[in-house]
């Protein structure tokens, strides 16, 4: 993660990542904005978690993608490193929307169902698929992992 000394970014709800693939053989830029959560229709009490996502700057290496990110973030630097293995499976759906299914291999292949659609769309699939509104899990995958070291 890469931010200013006074974490101004994260603090105004932005979170930029350099994401290197499994290989090291690409290295990812992406930004993405926290945004006021989504009321559950017909849910109480529930939010959906509203992120706004830039595209995926893609770089051959390391030292391309930093000079991105020095370029279009002035005063940022590394102030995170943080890793996780992942598979993911992609699947789309009628409707506009999409399922990915996430197996975190360092959580004892824990798995994570990340559902994009607008809300009511998003309320039919989990009806659909039987899932459980108390299961629901609003953080990232950075807090699972923080919460499963303290279990």
């Amino acid at each position: 993660y890469f931010d200013t000394p006074d974490r101004a970014y994260y603090s105004d709800g932005i979170r930029i990542r350099l994401k290197i693939s499994g290989t090291g053989g690409a290295f990812a830029v992406q930004q993405k904005t926290q945004l006021p959560g989504i009321p559950v229709p017909g849910i109480p009490n529930q939010t959906f978690k509203v992120r706004a996502e830039s595209p995926q700057q893609v770089f051959r290496t390391r030292g391309d993608a930093e000079a991105y990110i020095a370029a279009h973030f002035p005063g940022t630097q590394p102030v995170a490193e943080w890793t996780y293995r992942k598979r993911r499976e992609h699947w789309k759906v009628p409707d506009q929307a999409s399922i990915e299914l996430d197996t975190l291999l360092d959580l004892g292949s824990r798995k994570y169902i990340e559902i994009e659609a607008e809300p009511q769309r998003i309320v039919d699939i989990v009806d659909a698929l039987q899932l459980d509104w108390e299961a629901a899990v609003n953080q990232g995958y950075r807090a699972e992992h923080a919460e499963a070291r303290n279990e």
